[in-house]
């Protein structure tokens, strides 16, 4: 073999290099297995949307959920409560991602703390982190947006948006809390 592939061409030479009829028949057949399993999985796609769409439109159940879900009449309706709640979702994540952020650093410096005098502080974060991460956040969300008001106590905001943003502040600032110390300890 000769070392002309890995510096090039000799100087005299003018032939370039052509695969040979073996490698040629290689990749046609790579080519038409590749476009063959290519027009199989699209045509098994096909096939399943239109068996699942025929399954749709033939229940029995169709005219209603047609109705309910597909009408542009009921959709127009609904868009301007569908965009409140999406921009009240903005405002509320915009609020929340910095203190969430906060509160994780927090608790996740906390945890890394290792002067005795702070073992105090290192066990309220651990309880924060396993009591809050072992909460489900709806439910958290419940608890804190409907039972704080019902106790009716005084100086404390009855507005539910507070409140969801202090149960995901206190949900996330868990989770949040976890990846960072993580992040420190891998340091």
């Amino acid at each position: 073999m000769s070392s002309s592939f890995a510096k090039g061409p000799a100087p005299g030479d003018t032939d370039e290099w052509t695969p040979s009829p073996r490698e040629l028949e290689r990749r046609r057949v790579r080519r038409s297995r590749r476009n063959r399993s290519i027009a199989i999985a699209v045509l098994v796609t096909v096939a399943f949307v239109a068996i699942v769409w025929a399954g749709l439109v033939n229940s029995p159940g169709w005219s209603t959920v047609k109705v309910t879900f597909f009408d542009p009449d009921h959709a127009r309706d609904a868009l301007p409560g569908i965009w409140k709640s999406f921009w009240l979702n903005v405002q509320l994540f915009a609020l929340a991602e910095p203190l969430i952020l906060l509160v994780a650093l927090a608790v996740a410096l906390s945890r890394q703390a290792r002067s005795a005098w702070l073992v105090p502080l290192r066990a309220l974060a651990v309880i924060y982190v396993d009591l809050f991460r072992g909460i489900p956040t709806i439910l958290l969300l419940y608890l804190l947006a409907a039972g704080e008001p019902a106790l009716g106590l005084r100086g404390m905001p009855n507005s539910l948006f507070f409140w969801a943003l202090v149960a995901l502040v206190l949900s996330y600032g868990a989770y949040v809390a976890e990846v960072m110390r993580a992040g420190i300890e891998s340091v």
